[in-house]
Parts: structure tokens; C-alpha cells; sequence
């Protein structure tokens, strides 16, 4: 017999007699693939995969390039009791064998006879191949088991775990039907009178199998891993589509076997650990993903498993306890972005960070995505419901950190739609990080950190995905220290700096536009926040009439804030403000720094870039009128079509300078000594390989050295006594 690789595939398949079946794909050459009786690979995978399926089936065929066995119904009840009752027992003897697995340093804990006999790597064990085989192994065990005496090879606790598993073990297989008809009939073609099957010629074994398949002209932009993930980045050579292909490990059996077995048991263990008054989805995957090392670890003491840790598939295992696992490699990829599902069974697609659009092999079933909303509304509290049909809520956990929205029926019609943003990867980007890679240039920055340090107010606006965020919260670290900075978001997108960096923070976490309750309203928040002495207010993103009163009544009151909104200009952000959300046009004067992201077309994918910076000239001096009917914008910084940023006027003559100026002592010559100042610091930092600290306690430096107001030191003079 030709020694099988085991790349064999199995699915579900509902034949028109709406009879439900299972069919595995082989695409093995051996004359006895396929056949259970006298194959024992094909044998172990075909209880293997019986065990993965949890419920009926009505037809069990092996399609080989030959030939097609279709099992009789005899044989699929034979496979099915047994494959059920080794699910059952594998993790209740393992756990009678706990210390030996190191807990009481037992010499043999790594070969311990029920590893190898449970064990699928480097080949499936003889309890999988050899049913037969592996009983008589467990009654001759049983037997040198009860010969040995505590302390000989094995001490007085492990010895007692060891003979009540093989006892336990020999029980169970001793109630099976298969084992149960050889020790009536004792024949040596057992196997082959168990195992009955019908055997017709096949030409195209493998046409039906139906896979997302990709066209041969596609080449390899970028691989990586997402553990346990295998992620591909490919682009068709014939036009600009991105393809984010992901290799599921479970492809391959045995591991799917020995991770939806650990599956089985966690949702049977941790069914009842959570209420929904104490629910958490971080604490719902820590908590399995603890419960997973335990029950994987003795399963995986074992070769043949070198491109997986066990942490890893502990972490698989978790999510896909909960429903997670198809969306785990775009929640844990810190090149994505964002992702998009449009309906239930359709592909998510995504934007990447290098590639820009990109669509996904990845398709998620209606009971999937119903597992994925149930999860976001317990953890958001919020109602989605025929009178709420959209809900936008915030998942945080050790992992990743999203803001998802949901919209379902009747507002979505093709069914429920998903949208998770990520807010926040495992490394945020500092103000250098953006000069470093393009998207503000150094004099841009410099201009904008000035403004920052004297506590100018500044909006960045632009699409969705340009970087709004990203800029925000890259000012918001380099703040002093001393500053104190109060936030009210309605979707938490800022970074926490109180633990890490030492910052004065207050967080106010307030109601989304989806379900807004009386007092918990940005507008009210705001006016509150009057009585809490802040240096800065950071709005977060601002996005409808409630928002917009919130910022010009926080600007009217002396407050310097920092908020994101999407607008395509400041033109159309201008207007946006003065008749969607009425707000007065006297109102506009209190806005300092205009700042806009755009995603531009270039070289090979979509870059952000800040494309302008814009100012409202100031009011006339003395006049408090409601009959003003114009805003003037001034463009201080505007992106040139050759592909630069470059400032239109005399950055010393702009709005927001001459605001200061009037306040301080700020003339030109100082002005522009701080400002080549701050450039300096930026480009010495771009040159050197520098951490988040270290660019926070440069800026301190710039800022103690010329933005801080030093009282001139007194003479001290000494009294005698």
C-alpha cells in the first residue's frame, strides 16, 4: 500500500431526496484508497471526520480519481457509535492521566501509552486505524498495569490515574458495536464484513468539489503570517484587483479533529460561565482560551505539530468556541484596516494598509453572522430590533480593538451588513512615524505641532479611511504632560495614556447616534465638562447636529479642542455646518486650524496624505453682529498636483499666528526660530531608530525650551537671624 499523505477534504452535501450525507475527497492513487476495510488511513479519517459532524447522515461516501465507495447505512451506524464514543472518551482518560504529563515529574510523561494511542501526528494512532488492534493493546496494557508496583516506573498517584484509564478506556470500546461484533466473530476479515460499501467507476472525482478558485495570472505581492493563519496578498496581472487570500490550518484533518473536539468540550464546560449582566467578550475568549491549554496540551505533547504553537491553537480553538474563527485573521492582522461583509453567505473584503481594496476568500453562513451580532449586542447593552435596526458599538479586548457597526432587516435589505473598523493595532503611530512614512511633510507638521503647543483648537476633516484618526490621536500624544485632556467619544478611538505614558486623562465614554438616551448626549457631556477644568477637549469624531453644537458651544466657551468629522472640503465642511446642522455663521470665527486627509492614488495602492490646511480669517475687530454673511478661508498649506505639500502664504501672516501674536510676545524672527525648532527635533528623530518615549520626551524638551512661560527668577535674599 502506498503510504497516504492525508490531504484529503470533507463536506456536508444535501442530495435533492433532501437526505443529509457526508463525502471525503481523496486524491490518493493507491489502488485501496478510499476502501475503510483494508485502507487503515482512510479508515482513521473516516472516524475522525464522523466525529466532527454531530449529527445524522443518511449517506457516507469515499471519492477517489477512480472510484466511489458509498458505505452501507450498517456501516455509517457502526463508524458513527464508535467515532461518538471515543469523542467522549478521550478527554475523560487524558484527564485521569493529568500527572503525567510533568506535574509529578514521572520519567515517561511525553510517551505515555495514551498519546500515542490518541495521537494524529505524525500519523493517526491505532485507536483511529486499528479499532480492533487498539483494544487488544489496551487489555494486554491493563494486564502489565496491574503487574507493576508504585515507585517501579511510574509513582503510587500516577500508577492509580494510569489503571483506571485503561480501565475506563477498555469499558467504552468494549460497548461499541464494532468492537462488540469481533469478540463474537473473531474472524480475521472482520474488517472486510463490518465495513460494506459499493463500488462504481468515477471519472471526475474532483470536479464537484467547489472551491473560490483563482485564475492563474494572479502574482504574490506580499506573505506573512497571522499565527495560526497563512496569509497570501496577491494582485491579478491583467488588472488592479487585490486578492487577500487565508489558509485555514484546519485543512487539515487531523487538526480540525483534535481542535473541534476541544470545541465540543468547551461549549459543553463553559456553557453557563457567563450571564449577560457580567458578559465581556474578552473575558468569554480569555477564559476559554485558558480552559483550551489545558485541554490541547496533552493531546500536543507530541511531534509532527513544528508550524504551530500551542497557544496558538488554543487561541483558535477559542474563537471558534465562540464563532469567531473565520473573522480571527482580519481581527488579528495589523495590515487590515478594515473589513465589510454586505449579506449573510456572500465574501468579506477588506482594506489593507499597503494594498488598499482587497477582496477576501473568507464567506460567512447566516448562522455565523448571527453568532457575531449576538455577540456585539450583549456586549454593547444596546438594542437591534425591527424599531432599532442599526447598532454601532466598540469590541475591546487583549487581542484587537473594533468599532463595528450592524445594520439588519428591514433597513438592510439583502440582510444583516457588517462593518468592523480597527481603532487601534498593538503599535499606534506617532507624529514622526507620519512624517517618516509620507503622509505630512516636515515644515506641515511643524506648523500644526506649534498651533498644538500654543493650544489652538484644530478640526481634521476628510473621507472615511484617510487617517482622521490616526493624525488625532499622534497630536493628542505629544500634548505635555502637565496638560489635562478631557475626552467624550461616543465610539472610544483615542489611546489610554494614564498607565503607560503618565498623562492627564479623563475619559467620558457617551451614547452613539444609534442610541442616544437623555443625559448621556455629547452636547450634555460637553456642557458639563465646563466645571471640569480642562486644557484641551477632544471630541473624538464629530458627526451630526448634536455633535456640531457640542463643539461650537465648547469653542464659544474658551475651550481648545481636538475632534475629527468627514467632509471632502472646507468648503462643503463650511456649509455642512451653517444649514444641515444650523449653526450660526458668527459661530465659524472660533475655529483655528482646518486640517485635511485624503487618500490619494499612488505609486501601486491608496497613500493618506494631508492635502491641506486651512484657516478662518478672523472677524472683524469690535464687531459682534448676526448680519456677517461670509467666512473667508485661507490656505495655509495645499497639495500640489505634481505630488508635494506646499504652503501658499508666509506661514508668520496666517490666521492662527496672528491670533497668538496678539496675546504674546511672538514676532516674526521668534516665530520662525521655534518653528525651525520643531522641525530640527522631527527630523532628528526621523533619522534615528526612536520608541514612543522617546519622541514623547523630546517634545516635553521642546516644550519646556520654548512654548513654557518662565517667571523671571527673583533675588533671594538670606536673613539674618
Amino acid at each position: 500500500m502506498a503510504k497516504c499523505k492525508l490531504k484529503c477534504s470533507f463536506r456536508l452535501k444535501r442530495k435533492p431526496s433532501e437526505a443529509l450525507g457526508a463525502i471525503i475527497t481523496c486524491s490518493s492513487p493507491s489502488e485501496d484508497a478510499g476502501n475503510i476495510a483494508l485502507n487503515p488511513s482512510c479508515r482513521a479519517e473516516a472516524i475522525c471526520h464522523l466525529t466532527l459532524i454531530g449529527r445524522p447522515i443518511n449517506f457516507f461516501d469515499i471519492q477517489t480519481p477512480y472510484w466511489m465507495y458509498s458505505y452501507k447505512s450498517e456501516t455509517i451506524k457502526t463508524l458513527v457509535e464508535y467515532a461518538s464514543s471515543l469523542s467522549r472518551i478521550k478527554y475523560e482518560v487524558l484527564n485521569y492521566v493529568k500527572c503525567l504529563h510533568g506535574l509529578q515529574g514521572c520519567s515517561n510523561a511525553q510517551t505515555s501509552f495514551f498519546v500515542k494511542m490518541f495521537s494524529l501526528y505524525p500519523y493517526p494512532g491505532l485507536i483511529y486505524t486499528d479499532p480492533v488492534g487498539a483494544f487488544l493493546k489496551v487489555v494486554e496494557e491493563e494486564l502489565k498495569a496491574r503487574l507493576l508496583r508504585p515507585g517501579e516506573a511510574l509513582c503510587g498517584s500516577c500508577l492509580k490515574a494510569y489503571r483506571e484509564g485503561l480501565k475506563k478506556l477498555k469499558k467504552t470500546l468494549a460497548k461499541t458495536t464494532l468492537i462488540r461484533g469481533w469478540l463474537n466473530d473473531r474472524s480475521q476479515q472482520y474488517y472486510e464484513l463490518c465495513f460494506r460499501f459499493s463500488k462504481t467507476a468515477r471519472r471526475h472525482a474532483l470536479s464537484d468539489v467547489k472551491r473560490m478558485a483563482l485564475p492563474p495570472d494572479w502574482r504574490v505581492l506580499e506573505e506573512y503570517l497571522v499565527p495560526p493563519f497563512k496569509v497570501k496578498v496577491l494582485q491579478a496581472t491583467t488588472s488592479d484587483e487585490v486578492f487577500y487570500f487565508v489558509k485555514n490550518p484546519l485543512r487539515d484533518w487531523r487538526l480540525k479533529y483534535i481542535i473541534n473536539d476541544a470545541v465540543r468540550v468547551l461549549n459543553r464546560k463553559l456553557r453557563t460561565s457567563f450571564s449577560i449582566e457580567n458578559y465581556s467578550l474578552d473575558s468569554v475568549i480569555s477564559c476559554r482560551k485558558a480552559e483550551a491549554l489545558n485541554l490541547l496540551r496533552p493531546m500536543l505533547v507530541q511531534r509532527g505539530l513544528k508550524d504551530y504553537t500551542l497557544e496558538e491553537l488554543a487561541a483558535l480553538a477559542s474563537y471558534k468556541s465562540v464563532g469567531l474563527m473565520k473573522l480571527m485573521p482580519f481581527l488579528l492582522d495589523d495590515n487590515v484596516e478594515e473589513f465589510f461583509l454586505d449579506k449573510p453567505s456572500s465574501y468579506v473584503y477588506l482594506d489593507l494598509r499597503r494594498w488598499g481594496r482587497a477582496r477576501s476568500n473568507i464567506s460567512l453562513t447566516e448562522g455565523e453572522v448571527n453568532r457575531v451580532v449576538t455577540h456585539i449586542k450583549s456586549e454593547s447593552g444596546f438594542p437591534l430590533d425591527y424599531e432599532n435596526p442599526s447598532l454601532k458599538s466598540e469590541v475591546i479586548t487583549k487581542d484587537f480593538h473594533v468599532r463595528v457597526s450592524i445594520d439588519i432587516s428591514p433597513l438592510a435589505v439583502d440582510g444583516v451588513t457588517l462593518d468592523f473598523r480597527k481603532l487601534k493595532s498593538r503599535s499606534f503611530l506617532t507624529i514622526v512615524d507620519l512624517v517618516r512614512n509620507g503622509t505630512l511633510t516636515v515644515m506641515a507638521a511643524s506648523y500644526i505641532v506649534f498651533n498644538l503647543l500654543k493650544k489652538r483648537s484644530i478640526l481634521i476633516y476628510g473621507e472615511p479611511g484617510s487617517g482622521k484618526t490616526t493624525l488625532m490621536n499622534a497630536l493628542d500624544l505629544i500634548l505635555p504632560a502637565s496638560v489635562r485632556k478631557v475626552y467624550c467619544e461616543d465610539v472610544i478611538e483615542t489611546i489610554p495614556q494614564i498607565d503607560e505614558f503618565g498623562r492627564h486623562q479623563l475619559r467620558y465614554h457617551v451614547d452613539p447616534l444609534e442610541a442616544l438616551r437623555e443625559g448621556t448626549s455629547k452636547q450634555f457631556e460637553v456642557l458639563k465638562t465646563l466645571h471640569r477644568a480642562p486644557d484641551y477637549l477632544i471630541l473624538g469624531e464629530v458627526q451630526h447636529k448634536l455633535h456640531s453644537q457640542a463643539l461650537f458651544q465648547g469653542l464659544s466657551a474658551g475651550l481648545r479642542v481636538l475632534a475629527t468629522t468627514h467632509s471632502s472640503t472646507a468648503e462643503q465642511l463650511m456649509s455642512r455646518f451653517i444649514f444641515h446642522h444650523e449653526i450660526p455663521i458668527t459661530c465659524l470665527y472660533d475655529l483655528d486650524l482646518l486640517v485635511q486627509m485624503k487618500r490619494l492614488p499612488l505609486s501601486s495602492a491608496n497613500q493618506r496624505r494631508l492635502v491641506r490646511i486651512v484657516e478662518v480669517e478672523p472677524r472683524p475687530p469690535n464687531v459682534v453682529s448676526l448680519s456677517l454673511n461670509t467666512v473667508k478661508l485661507v490656505d495655509v498649506f495645499l497639495w500640489d498636483p505634481s505630488g508635494r505639500l506646499r504652503a501658499c502664504i508666509d506661514l508668520y501672516d496666517a490666521p492662527s499666528i496672528r491670533k497668538i501674536a496678539a496675546f504674546e510676545p511672538l514676532n516674526r524672527k521668534s516665530f520662525n526660530d521655534v518653528i525651525s525648532s520643531v522641525a530640527s527635533t522631527i527630523e532628528e528623530l526621523i533619522g534615528k531608530d526612536v520608541g514612543i518615549r522617546d519622541v514623547l520626551s523630546a517634545f516635553e524638551r521642546l516644550y519646556a525650551e520654548h512654548f513654557m512661560y518662565v517667571t523671571p527668577r527673583q533675588e533671594v535674599v538670606k536673613v539674618k537671624g
